[in-house]
């Protein structure tokens, strides 16, 4: 079972089969990437938290100012 929080935090990745069990918001968000290694399984995983990430922009599942 996927464990929402280590996912969007970059921690955890989702098995490329196991696609369905990502948030919604996430299948549309620009920060979610697609990973293949030789070695494992292709998976996804969340790039927002990348110290090299391309932009600023603030995902959807994150707070954002003067939202509670």
């Amino acid at each position: 079972m996927l464990d929402v929080e280590e996912f969007r935090l970059g921690r955890s990745g989702v098995p490329f089969s196991c696609v369905d069990e990502i948030p919604e918001c996430c299948g549309r968000c620009h920060y979610l990437v697609y990973q293949e290694a030789a070695c494992a399984l292709p998976y996804y995983f969340c790039g927002y938290n990348l110290p090299d990430r391309i932009n600023e922009a603030i995902p959807a599942c994150q707070p954002h100012d003067g939202e509670s």
